[in-house]
């Protein structure tokens, strides 16, 4: 496992990316691992089961980005002010659906994406249908 780590690290300073730059990620990904393997997989089931119910409990906004929208802050405050909790209202999560149930959302996500540019246009991005699975290339 160290081999690749290391092969990886060489690879990635070809490719432009500084010592300065690469190490605390290392070390970052290393505690990461660690931390990782000192818990139990009933651990990992609970983390991941929380997760799960909090992505439930959030609401996508996808955008298109233009600099002369608001920022996404300012639509995350009126989301809050008017959607969330409006003032003299119930808050959203205490509404209830038409089947009686309550509204589990209390989170907005703002889903920013960008028209295609040039670069997108001219170079091929898919390395799938070239022969060979996506994982085979690493």
């Amino acid at each position: 496992m160290n081999a690749k780590l290391v092969q990886l690290y060489h690879r990635l300073l070809r490719r432009g990316y500084t010592p300065s730059r690469l190490i605390p990620l290392f070390v970052k990904a290393r505690a990461n691992v660690r931390l990782y393997l000192a818990h139990s997989q009933r651990g990992h089931a609970l983390v991941r089961a929380e997760r799960k119910h909090a992505a439930r409990r959030r609401v996508y906004f996808h955008i298109k980005y233009h600099p002369q929208d608001p920022l996404s802050h300012e639509i995350q405050s009126l989301w809050h002010q008017h959607v969330a909790n409006p003032p003299g209202k119930l808050p959203l999560p205490s509404l209830k659906n038409y089947q009686g149930g309550k509204v589990p959302i209390d989170q907005l996500v703002i889903a920013y994406s960008r028209n295609r540019n040039l670069r997108n246009l001219l170079s091929v991005r898919k390395l799938i249908n070239r022969g060979r699975e996506v994982s085979s290339f690493l």
